[in-house]
């Protein structure tokens, strides 16, 4: 049922041990068969604490327990936000009010303008990021590394907590300081909780950051310890995650012990050497034998396109080929770095009518009402019938009397709402004349412009910008987001010959059985019979916006690559083009060259092209200049 290297890290009874679990390897097999062991062996659950770092992390290890054993008593599962949250609000506040992320973006985007004109929202989750890092590096601002400069970073601290003070807010890093301080100071509280957790286990110990890790040392001092991660999949260094705890794991406790997984049981073996290849690169990492269970050599494609766009008819393709051999379409992955780069694909799955489901479940472009709108809207410009009329007529910032709605169910709704206005102007007020003149005079002139001149022409001249910062401030959401989102939609949309083009698949794509989309943060625990990850591009030469620098760290990029690349079964394909979103990449993904041993491969882009459209390609060879065919470039590149 288990190898000799799961088998001796469940049996292990050391007092502080650190399990190093590869993907693929059965890790929470493993920590589940640990907590069954425990309790078989007549340990009291109430004395055994899990913690894990999302909710439904924790709801999963607590069903697949339940399964497995037959006890009225459970442990106690928990995230660390969750156990921070219940120890708070016993010993110190019973009145909590956690900050949400969409008031600190509000506080940072405000903070922010007295230091930089531009504002993008890279820089506000940057900003945010290094916030983040701060509080729970559990270290002074001199001693902290950023490369925010001191003083940014000092004013931000100083007016973020007065700004949670002024309003009674708490943030998580605030819990965790909270109970580390009640810890040291309270040593009698500290011991009901020593005396409560005889037996602490850990899942995801990668993700653990210095507050919480000084929390575990304390918690565990006379309690058994048993942690379960990988460094290599530390992706969460913008929350505080400090893979260097891993590493360290038996400095720290001098007693300490670490087990390895050796096996990875998901990805056939040629997916395993091109990770392996990449990731040892990385030094911050404990060294640790991998191999693969599967006999099959696997696929692993890399390949080179000249526009973004180019990959989603490859992905297409691929697909329907695939599918005609093996596979669901949800067996099927496209990741990307961030949101933005996903819309090129996008938009030719809607094109082909692929059904696609959104990993980040708060990440749905389709279920959002103001898209929704626009689209609505869109449409009433190419027909104004009085079916499309209904949908809009309150979203503009043109009025209408109740006398104009009841004559509009009076027609056929593929009857045109001008023509039917004009067929009754005696039984209409004169305001309803001069708004639907007006409204008239917008769409013929609309109409005669491109399409993105018509989306402009939206949310500007029929007022849906005016409305939706209405509907923004009465029901307090989230302005920010609304705003990236059609932002977002505008850029999917101008793939698009027309609004109609796009409307017709939309509403038919949107399935939890099509092929997944989401950043690779998303992905992170799922695993896929063939991964794309696309816009593989060098994130390095992004980081300077303006006149506030963002954290870069070539090491945590390689390890998210790292994570998308595992994510595979079968097959495994890294698209780069040599245009993102117009403009040219003139840094690709170098990590790509590692993993095929090849540094050539990414060097190629920045170092020997001069120049490349969509026909040909300037470029040197050992230093002589030479031209050639861009599609017969690609081909060989």
């Amino acid at each position: 049922m288990f190898d000799e290297y799961q088998s001796k890290a469940i049996s292990c009874d050391e007092d502080k041990v650190l399990l190093v679990a590869s993907p693929g390897s059965g890790k929470t097999t493993v920590i589940i068969q640990k907590l069954v062991n425990l309790v078989e062996n007549n340990i009291n659950p109430e004395n055994i604490l899990l913690i894990t770092f999302t909710r439904k992390a924790c709801e999963n290890m607590k069903t697949r327990f339940i399964k497995k054993v037959n006890t009225s008593a459970l442990p106690y599962f928990y995230t660390f936000h969750g156990l921070f949250y219940r120890i708070v609000k016993e010993n110190i506040n019973q009145n909590i009010n956690i900050i949400t992320e969409d008031i600190i973006e509000i506080f940072l985007k405000k903070f922010l303008r007295k230091y930089t004109d531009v504002i993008t929202d890279y820089k506000v989750s940057s900003v945010m990021s290094e916030l983040s890092r701060f509080s729970t590096s559990n270290k002074s601002i001199d001693e902290f590394e950023t490369s925010l400069s001191k003083d940014f970073l000092n004013n931000l601290v100083k007016e973020y907590k007065k700004f949670k003070k002024d309003n009674n807010l708490f943030d998580f890093d605030d819990l965790a300081t909270e109970v580390l301080k009640l810890f040291n100071n309270r040593e009698d509280i500290l011991n009901l909780y020593r005396q409560k957790f005889k037996y602490i286990l850990v899942d995801e110990f990668q993700d653990c950051d210095n507050i919480q890790f000084e929390i575990l040392k304390i918690l565990s001092r006379d309690s058994k310890l048993f942690c379960v991660g990988d460094e290599d999949q530390s992706i969460y260094q913008f929350r505080g995650a400090n893979p260097s705890i891993m590493v360290n794991f038996c400095n720290v406790f001098k007693e300490g012990k670490k087990y390895y997984l050796k096996y990875n049981y998901r990805s056939k073996y040629s997916i395993i050497d091109f990770s392996r290849n990449i990731i040892s690169n990385n030094k911050l990492r404990n060294e640790k034998q991998l191999e693969g269970k599967k006999i099959e050599e696997g696929e692993v494609i890399c390949k080179k396109f000249l526009k973004d766009v180019d990959q989603g008819k490859y992905i297409v393709d691929d697909i329907e080929y695939i599918k005609k051999i093996d596979g669901d379409l949800s067996d099927f992955a496209v990741l990307y770095r961030n949101h933005d780069d996903s819309f090129s694909v996008l938009s030719e799955f809607i094109k082909r009518n692929i059904k696609i489901n959104f990993l980040d479940s708060d990440f749905n472009i389709f279920e959002q009402f103001y898209i929704r709108d626009i689209i609505d809207l869109l449409l009433f410009i190419d027909n104004p019938i009085l079916n499309n009329f209904e949908k809009v007529y309150n979203k503009i910032t043109l009025l209408f009397s109740k006398k104009i709605l009841g004559l509009v169910k009076k027609y056929d709704y593929n009857a045109n709402i001008f023509n039917v206005v004009n067929a009754n102007e005696d039984k209409i007020t004169l305001n309803d004349k001069r708004s639907i003149y007006k409204l008239q005079k917008l769409v013929e002139s609309l109409k005669k412009y491109s399409l993105d001149v018509r989306f402009k022409g939206v949310l500007k001249k029929l007022g849906y910008l005016t409305y939706i910062n209405n509907i923004i401030s009465q029901k307090s959401l989230n302005g920010d987001e609304i705003r990236y989102f059609i932002k977002y939609f505008h850029n999917l949309l101008m793939k698009f010959n027309s609004i109609q083009e796009l409307n017709d698949n939309i509403n038919s794509i949107n399935s939890l059985h099509g092929v997944n989309f989401g950043t690779i943060h998303a992905s992170k625990g799922m695993e896929f019979k063939c991964v794309y990850i696309i816009n593989a591009k060098d994130l390095k030469h992004n980081t300077n916006n303006g006149n506030v620098n963002v954290f870069y760290d070539e090491e945590e990029e390689r390890r998210i690559f790292y994570v998308g690349v595992t994510r595979a079964i079968d097959r495994l394909r890294i698209l780069s083009p040599y245009f993102i979103n117009g403009h040219f990449n003139e840094a690709p993904l170098k990590f790509i060259g590692e993993g095929l041993n090849d540094s050539s491969y990414s060097n190629n882009n920045n170092s020997t092209i001069k120049k490349i459209s969509k026909n040909k390609v300037l470029f040197y060879d050992n230093g002589k200049r030479k031209k050639m065919y861009t599609r017969d470039f690609l081909n060989i590149t």
